[in-house]
């Protein structure tokens, strides 16, 4: 069985993790992933296990001759940064499957753990998915919810999300590796977010305190700038809480409204 991991950060290197302790050779498992100061981590413990590795866009004629050439049977996407194009999922024998953070149909596209936060849900979760030519579109193998505290940053749910993601790996593989599970349709009606930073990173101060604490929290996730403010007369500051903001205008700030 040939493995191709397209990885990012912790996922990655709990997905090898799991596969080197379950019998599968470095040679059977591949990883794609990105030369990036965060995921510093995965690369060097894909190295410590001799899995072979590459940090080219999937997007590219490099990457799809790699590919190719390895054959994988099942691809595993985990936390990954692109959209596999359609050719490289041709090129997967059995099947390719995704880990989503949120519950699909719900919270498609990109930055799942802020959107959920400022739209003050109390609750997300996780997707193992088929992957097919729409995004975030296919069949559902393994669902699970995670609560939403009222304290999460986009920081920390982003990781617990990780945490519950990951550990359900192991039932996920399982699923369709060996029991070959046709997954379910997904059902309801779906949202969808862009690649952009929400609100393009800056308070309203029309806003209520409760949408403006809760874009606050979203918008924590170091080293990332977090949420800001536009003052009267064009000056711009990072607000990092509810507590700083307050500061802020007890001070006399005017805060004006910033992009959209």
């Amino acid at each position: 069985m040939r493995i191709l991991l397209a990885a990012f950060y912790t996922p990655g290197v709990r997905a090898i993790e799991y596969l080197i302790a379950n019998g599968l050779r470095p040679g059977d498992v591949r990883l794609l992933t990105y030369k990036l100061e965060r995921n510093q981590a995965l690369l060097a413990f894909a190295a410590a296990h001799g899995i072979e590795t590459r940090t080219f866009s999937v997007k590219s004629k490099e990457a799809y001759e790699w590919i190719k050439e390895f054959e994988p049977d099942f691809v595993f996407s985990l936390y990954s940064r692109e959209i596999m194009p359609q050719a490289v999922l041709d090129l997967v024998r059995v099947a390719a499957l995704n880990l989503h953070p949120s519950l699909l149909p719900k919270y498609k596209g990109m930055f799942s753990a802020p959107w959920v936060i400022i739209n003050g849900e109390d609750h997300t979760g996780f997707t193992y998915h088929y992957m097919v030519a729409e995004i975030d579109a296919g069949n559902i193998v393994l669902q699970e919810t995670v609560p939403v505290a009222d304290d999460d940053t986009a920081y920390s749910l982003y990781h617990r999300l990780i945490v519950a993601g990951m550990s359900a790996f192991p039932e996920a593989f399982r699923l369709v590796t060996k029991d070959r599970h046709p997954g379910s349709p997904q059902e309801g009606e779906g949202t969808w977010y862009p690649r952009k930073v929400p609100h393009g990173g800056y308070i309203d101060p029309a806003w209520s305190r409760e949408q403006i604490g809760r874009f606050i929290r979203a918008m924590y996730f170091p080293p990332f700038k977090g949420a800001c403010v536009r003052l009267e007369g064009g000056e711009e500051r990072e607000v990092l809480s509810m507590a700083e903001y307050d500061a802020l205008i007890a001070s006399g700030a005017v805060v004006v409204r910033g992009a959209t």
